[in-house]
């Protein structure tokens, strides 16, 4: 047998800045929006198999950032001190 039971959402702040990836999914462009600038952000993008396909900073003061993914189209994983997220690129 089996019950369900009602659904609550977790939510867990993780130290750092938070990082919003739009448009997702994308074409291959998208822009990066972080909550806090006051120092440089370490950036990684990974692809499906997890290899690394680019690795950059943000500069300190910088809050919005433009990135081109010249890869396949696919499910790509950004991720930065204190958190990740996912990015679809369709073409």
């Amino acid at each position: 047998s089996s019950t369900l039971s009602q659904v609550v959402p977790v939510w867990f702040d993780a130290p750092g800045p938070r990082v919003t990836v739009y448009p997702n999914p994308n074409a291959g462009t998208f822009t990066l929006l972080r909550s806090a600038a006051d120092a440089a952000l370490p950036l990684e993008l990974r692809d499906a198999s997890g290899r690394l396909v680019r690795q950059w900073q943000m500069p300190q003061g910088q809050e919005r950032e433009q990135v081109t993914v010249d890869g396949a189209p696919g499910l790509y994983t950004l991720r930065w001190a204190g958190g990740q997220t996912r990015v679809s690129v369709v073409r």
